[in-house]
């Protein structure tokens, strides 16, 4: 079994695009700060999402922002222009939850009830 289940805030905006050919795929990559249990350090995590979560992390989401993420944990690898080969870690995401409402401000403010119930390609509202 591969679950990763992650709570942290984003440490940059989503960086989101589009793949090319006959049916483009929106793709967001961005990494969470997930703060560790025993002390003050936390573990910075690189994400990817695909299609409507990502257009939905694109719309509703920025540096800063509290979020609940639920996905597997993959591994890949590709060659540099150097020619050398690059190994990558990263959590795909399968679920998301907006654990803040925005503010009119653009602040965001902490949503009263934070009972993880992960959004599946849709809005929780």
């Amino acid at each position: 079994m591969n679950k990763v289940i992650l709570i942290g805030r984003l440490t940059r905006d989503p960086e989101v695009r589009y793949t090319t050919g006959a049916e483009p795929m929106a793709v967001a990559k961005f990494a969470i700060a997930v703060n560790r249990i025993k002390n003050d350090e936390a573990d910075f995590i690189n994400c990817v999402a695909f299609n409507k979560t990502a257009e939905l992390l694109e719309k509703y989401v920025k540096k800063g922002s509290r979020l609940g993420i639920e996905g597997r944990w993959q591994t890949g690898s590709y060659e540099n222009k150097d020619g050398q080969r690059v190994y990558t870690n990263e959590c795909a995401i399968d679920r998301i939850e907006f654990l803040e409402a925005k503010k009119a401000d653009d602040g965001f403010e902490p949503i009263q009830d934070n009972g993880f119930e992960p959004v599946q390609n849709e809005l929780p509202f």
